[in-house]
């Protein structure tokens, strides 16, 4: 039988997280900053005073 030439090497935690769609943890908040529009909303997942996820 011929060997395969498939070599492993060990995923770095960014490609990873890139595999399992994983995306930052996001608590609700009272108030955030949409990336996009730059509103404010209020009550959605994201970090306080910040952008929302």
């Amino acid at each position: 039988m011929k060997k395969s030439n498939i070599l492993s090497k060990k995923l770095t935690k960014k490609e990873l997280k890139e595999i399992k769609g994983a995306r930052p943890f996001c608590f609700i908040v009272m108030s955030c900053f949409d990336p996009n529009t730059g509103e404010e909303q209020y009550g959605v997942p994201g970090h306080q005073d910040g952008n929302c996820c």
